[in-house]
């Protein structure tokens, strides 16, 4: 039977990497208060800020005495996976629940794993260690058998990838001024301007 080399018979990349979890978690509550705004806004509910303020908490400021019930019922809604640890005259502020934090960090690693071990496949490699590392559980094992070319695979590996999606709610139009005629001209706040793939005819690009 084939004998397997290890790294240290035949040397390789050997990595320790640490998955960002907080990163993770702070991208899913911007996410989760850009929801809420957006809820509040289309029943009318003004609000100087809805915003994550850290990895696993969001924060609502500047409510109104008479739009406070409104708020409150909003938030059991739409941040059903967080509890209410503050609320002030005109602040509450909201905390990802203990094992709604554990499980999604679970998952960021899970999904780490599971990119790695496409990523690594470009090397050919076929005795590859992939594998969770540490007491923390935040940790990931890697171990290239053959492998002489550590930079590249620390780019390959550490490179970041971000699917968003994402709603049009306005255009195609024909230019930027034509798009944001219906808001004086001018970007509303938490929208943007982005050029799609299928031009409008007479023009060089779509904006949406």
């Amino acid at each position: 039977e084939r004998v397997r080399l290890g790294l240290d018979l035949q040397g390789g990349v050997h990595l320790v990497l640490r998955v960002r979890t907080d990163e993770g978690l702070r991208f899913e509550a911007e996410g989760e208060a850009r929801r809420l705004r957006e809820e509040a806004e289309l029943v009318g509910i003004e609000l100087a800020s809805i915003a994550a303020t850290l990895p696993t908490e969001v924060q609502v400021s500047g409510i109104s005495v008479a739009r406070e019930p409104e708020v409150r019922e909003l938030a059991t809604v739409w941040l059903d996976d967080y509890e209410r640890i503050e609320a002030t005259a005109d602040r509450h502020r909201y905390r990802l629940l203990p094992d709604v934090e554990r499980a999604r960090r679970d998952e960021t690693v899970e999904q780490a794993l599971l990119t790695v071990g496409r990523r690594v496949e470009a090397f050919g490699v076929t005795e590859q260690v992939i594998t969770r590392h540490g007491a923390g559980r935040d940790q990931i094992l890697v171990q290239l058998p053959g492998v002489d070319d550590v930079d590249g695979a620390k780019e390959v590996i550490r490179s970041t990838g971000v699917l968003e999606l994402t709603l049009v709610e306005r255009g195609p139009a024909r230019t930027r001024d034509e798009l944001l005629a219906a808001s004086q001209g001018a970007v509303p706040r938490d929208r943007r301007v982005v050029v799609g793939p299928d031009p409008v005819p007479g023009t060089t690009g779509r904006g949406s």
